[in-house]
């Protein structure tokens, strides 16, 4: 049997609970304020025409890999990491 929306509603309500409809999934997120702070001062930047070229060129460049040094890995993830560098022509 399938329950109505109205009565799901009224059972969620006597716990103190919203219903969420289904096509609007809710997603918590945990933030830093230090990066709420930054994410705002960004787009108030942006929104306001101030932000400078070096700095939205910055924003948008692309981030370097991680450098992995081979000697802090075990001997399993060595030769895995040299699998994939096999597989994909580096080395």
């Amino acid at each position: 049997m399938t329950a109505t929306q109205e009565e799901l509603t009224k059972r969620a309500a006597r716990f103190g609970l919203t219903l969420q409809v289904p096509h609007q999934p809710v997603k918590t997120v945990h933030v830093d304020e230090a990066v709420l702070a930054s994410r705002a001062a960004r787009f108030h930047m942006a929104d306001t025409g101030k932000e400078t070229l070096e700095a939205r060129a910055a924003r948008f460049a692309p981030k370097a890999d991680p450098v992995i040094d081979p000697s802090t890995l075990s001997e399993e993830a060595r030769a895995a990491l040299e699998q994939r560098a096999r597989r994909f022509g580096m080395l």
